[in-house]
């Protein structure tokens, strides 16, 4: 660095401060503070050029010239520049997201060439025989001559920021007088004195007397230094680091400040600055283990100096003498620190990697560090939470059961955490572990750890919108740390996502990636964490952005060099990207990296990713089944719900009608909120339609709805898809009194598979409101829909569209667009004959034909498709069933055969009324009187009422009597019977 300043300079001054340069210190009216080297040496290189961006690498570059340091260096020592400048001017040192520091001084900076003093105003005083003041330093300038006394000088021995020396090195602080200031008297301050006095004694009363509210919390920030000089010992001071910090998590009185945040300078209260650092002799026999405590500017040093091999027990005796200093009383009942200097030499990596959520590398170099070290219940609670984060649910309630064993005795406080961790870890018990946090919480309401614990079971146990309601509480909301608030984002993003608000997941995921990158390279695997996230959110809304959003993910991995999640992250866009084939070699090889990693999350993102673009349905139930494996074994119980979802309505697609009641019942009482209980309870009602059981399928459409609220004016496609069942089953019962606003809901659907869901639905609840243009309008639309699927004349239909096909059919024939019907019919018809689809799905077809017959006046080429139906038809399908019948009480009726028309009209308007189905009764009474029927008084009244309620629901699209002799002695089937 070229100092803009004359080499003869001995004095800068920078608003109300002198700078000394020859003793290296900050100079005030009161007070003078030495700084360490690197320290005073970032200090004169931000005044040497006011007001520029100094970028961290260019800082890196310019201090520790051909040094490798820890980022966490360049963070300490802006922390204490700014606490050594000062609470007024800590403020003079902007931090720049993202990007680096700006040093704004209040005003020009000025050079003396002897140092100056102070006045009683407190005024700068010139020595006699000084010169005149000189011109002040521009902004940014880099002219001048050389000063060896202003340089940063490169000392022998010495190496990073923090280190003065081969140990002794943390920062100097102390507030010493200068040495060549006069005492100053002024007038009357024996006066001032006297009433300060009293003032201290009335305050001191006061306080005594006063209500005591809750204590404020204790900030602390443990930091790594060494001195790079040959001697350090840097796993004996990791371990004190980890040691003790996991001790302090579990003191509800102390909040812990990382590194990162501390360089932030946006903390209102200056922590206790902890100095963690380990030397050995140059014999290499012992290590000194420090522990510098900085606080209210003041130095507290602890130190024990022991052999190599007792390093393990001293850390032990100076992490309880550390806790005794900074929280009083707290230093007594933890367990003993049970490793050998061996395994603690190996030990410090997997500690970093556990704080940089490294995963991988926790669970496999900590496996085997517990080889020699079993004993060991830090590294045992650290692997299983590593374990849960893998998915490894089993490995890691093991590994938590011995924590339990090992960590003790705790404080309660400690002891009552321990156990709900041994909760949370097993996601069986994600209810008690619940309970377990809730009480915690309930005792100390302001503690950050127990709410981001209490929230992210929340999301285990599939309560997003209550873990939405606890991070949007005032404490959450008013927090300083960034690393809370990164966390709070994504546990935001997590629970938007699994309630279906893409949007909003996607915008707390790019905040939290966001507030990661704010801090630097120490957060890479952070920032690349909630891109991961932020992909996912995309994937799920937009599938064609998925494949950049996944690639973006994979490049913050690799900077930050977690490999594993790096190629997890194309794998993915190779996936979304349409690289990739469903049973190709690739994903063979990618599913195996996942389980030689063990990271059973990510095996089950791939697995329901190759499910979701597998158009062979045979191939994508071997997805979800196997999908489905993995995430019983990993216990997440939201994926297992979405996914015995998916086989309920492949068991009704099978006609297995009672299995699929059955599974889906059960995955309903897991009461799970969002995607996947609005899945669950939407599959449900579609099993109870089937069954003719309508009022549990209204019920269940209704818990879809309520699974996924609208609270932020965001409407997925899941909500809207619940919306509209639920209208059209409201509607087929006549109930419609939140008609309105759920067809508001309805409407507001965006993907067109939702836009489609919506037209064919809402077309039928026009006809059975007889509004005949709106239901034209609908069906013009899901018929555009259907029509834009593209066609293959030798490659499988998907089940999907063959079933949309079915659905915009049926809205044909009863709108009187039988053309359209027949062409979707032998769409459907040709597409089952080169690959057969499912049996519902051919019984409907079978039903359609029958119907496309009877409304042209095919009535024999109808009976015949009707009894296919019926030979097929398990006793289970009410809905099919009824269709049937009511072209049996047609076909009846239109052949002269009255008696038998009344008798089955008879037997299916029983059943329709006892299943409150007004639809079907109607559509009977429109082709039997209700005399005929007979019904009269309450029961006529309630009739007419559904034909005020459903005009449109009546049989008058059929087509009239056949006249052939061939018709006229064609048996006629039933499935009504007789009453």
């Amino acid at each position: 660095m070229t100092a803009p300043w004359p080499s003869e300079t001995q004095a800068l001054q920078v608003g109300d401060l002198l700078l000394d340069l020859r003793y290296r210190r900050i100079v005030s009216l009161d007070s003078s503070i030495e700084l360490q080297h690197r320290v005073f040496d970032l200090l004169l290189l931000l005044v040497s050029e006011p007001d520029k961006l100094f970028t961290r690498n260019e800082l890196f570059d310019r201090l520790w010239t051909g040094l490798v340091v820890d980022d966490a260096n360049l963070s300490q020592s802006v922390w204490l520049l700014r606490k050594a400048l000062g609470e007024s001017r800590r403020e003079w040192i902007r931090t720049v997201a993202k990007r680096g520091y700006v040093f704004q001084p209040p005003g020009p900076v000025r050079w003396f060439p002897a140092m100056p003093s102070f006045d009683e105003e407190g005024r700068i005083v010139l020595p006699v025989a000084s010169e005149a003041y000189p011109a002040p330093i521009a902004p940014a300038a880099s002219v001048g001559a050389t000063s060896e006394s202003s340089l940063p000088l490169e000392r022998e021995g010495e190496g990073t920021s923090s280190q003065e020396g081969a140990g002794d090195s943390e920062a100097r602080s102390a507030r010493k007088p200068e040495p060549n200031a006069k005492k100053l008297r002024r007038p009357g301050s024996w006066l001032v004195a006297t009433a300060a006095i009293v003032l201290i004694c009335v305050a001191a009363i006061a306080w005594q007397l006063w209500p005591r509210g809750p204590a404020a919390p204790i900030y602390v920030a443990m930091m790594p230094v060494q001195a790079n000089s040959g001697l350090d010992t840097p796993w004996a001071s990791e371990l004190l680091r980890q040691w003790s910090s996991w001790k302090l998590q579990q003191l509800p009185a102390v909040r812990l400040v990382s590194g990162e945040a501390l360089a932030t300078g946006k903390h209102s209260i200056a922590p206790s600055v902890v100095l963690v650092s380990a030397v050995r002799s140059v014999d290499g026999r012992q290590v000194t283990v420090r522990a510098r405590i900085q606080r209210h500017g003041k130095d507290q040093l602890l130190q024990q100096t022991v052999p190599t091999e007792k390093v393990p027990g001293a850390v032990d005796a100076l992490s309880r003498q550390l806790l005794e200093a900074l929280v009083p009383g707290s230093g007594a009942g933890w367990p003993v620190l049970d490793i050998n200097a061996s395994a603690a030499q190996r030990y410090a990596p997997v500690g970093v990697a556990f704080e940089q959520r490294d995963w991988h590398r926790v669970q496999v170099e900590g496996t085997a560090l517990l080889n020699d070290a079993p004993r060991f219940g830090l590294l045992h609670l650290q692997l299983a939470i590593a374990q849960s984060n893998l998915g490894e649910s089993l490995d890691a309630v093991r590994q938590m059961e011995l924590a339990n064993q090992f960590l003790t005795p705790l404080p309660p406080d400690a002891l009552a955490s321990l156990r709900a961790q041994q909760l949370e870890v097993d996601p069986r018990r994600a209810r008690d572990a619940e309970r377990a946090i809730k009480s915690l919480v309930s005792r100390h309401p302001d503690f950050p750890p127990y709410r981001e614990r209490y929230a992210q079971v929340l999301n285990m146990s599939g309560q997003f919108q209550k873990a939405i309601k606890e991070l949007e509480r005032p404490e959450w909301m008013n927090q300083e740390s960034i690393d809370a608030r990164y966390q709070r984002e994504m546990l935001l993003s997590q629970a938007h996502l699994n309630l279906g608000k893409s949007e909003a997941a996607i915008s707390h995921a790019r905040a939290a990636r966001e507030l990661a990158q704010s801090l630097g390279p120490g957060m890479r695997t952070q920032a690349a964490d909630a891109a991961l996230r932020e992909a996912h959110a995309v994937a799920s809304t937009d599938p064609g952005k998925g494949a950049e959003a996944f690639r973006q993910a994979a490049r913050l991995f690799v900077e930050a060099g977690s490999d594993n999640l790096a190629h997890y992250a194309l794998t993915q866009t190779a996936i979304y990207a349409g690289e990739i084939a469903p049973d190709g070699e690739e994903v063979r090889k990618a599913l195996d990296r996942t389980r030689q990693s063990g990271a059973l999350d990510q095996q089950l993102n791939i697995q329901v990713a190759l499910a979701n673009i597998s158009q062979d349905q045979a191939q994508r139930l071997r997805w979800i089944q196997e999908a489905l494996l993995t995430a019983r074994s990993m216990g997440n119980l939201t994926m297992q719900a979405s996914l015995e979802a998916e086989l309920a309505l492949d068991d009704l697609l099978q006609t297995r009608v009672s299995n699929a009641q059955a599974r889906a019942i059960q995955m309903q009482a897991l009461g799970l909120d969002g995607v996947a209980g609005a899945h669950v309870n939407a599959v449900l009602s579609w099993i109870y339609l089937a069954q003719g059981k309508l009022e549990p399928s209204r019920l269940a459409s209704q818990r879809a709805l309520e699974s996924l609220p609208l609270d932020d004016g965001a409407i997925s496609s899941i909500r809207s898809a619940a919306a509209c069942s639920l209208l059209l089953y409201s509607t087929y019962m006549a109930d419609r009194q939140d008609a309105d606003a759920l067809a508001t809901t309805c409407q507001s659907a965006r993907s067109d598979a939702s836009r489609f869901g919506a037209a064919w639905m809402q077309a039928q609840e026009a006809l059975l409101l007889d509004d005949r243009v709106a239901a034209r309008q609908h069906y013009q639309q899901a018929l555009a829909l259907i029509d834009a699927d593209p066609q293959s004349a030798t490659q499988p239909v998907p089940v999907a569209i063959a079933t949309g096909r079915l659905r915009v059919a049926r809205v044909a024939v009863r709108i009187g667009d039988r053309a359209t019907a027949a062409r979707l019919a032998g769409q459907i018809t040709a597409a089952n004959a080169r690959s057969p689809l499912p049996p519902l799905t051919q019984l409907e077809l079978a039903v359609l034909n029958a119907e496309v017959a009877a409304a042209g006046g095919d009535w024999r080429a109808s009976r015949n498709h009707s009894q296919s139906a019926l030979e097929k038809m398990p006793e289970g399908l009410v809905e099919l069933r009824h269709r049937l019948d009511l072209l049996s009480v047609a076909d009846a009726e239109r052949h002269g055969q009255a008696a038998v028309a009344v008798a089955r009209a008879k037997s299916l308007f029983g059943k329709a009324k006892a299943e409150k189905d007004v639809r079907v009764q109607q559509q009977v009474l429109s082709l039997v009187s209700a005399g005929a029927l007979g019904l009269v008084g309450p029961a006529l009244a309630e009739t007419q009422a559904g034909r005020r309620a459903l005009p449109g629901a009546t049989l008058v699209w059929l087509g009239p009597r056949e006249t052939s002799s061939q018709d006229r002695t064609q048996p006629v089937k039933t499935t009504a019977g007789h009453d």
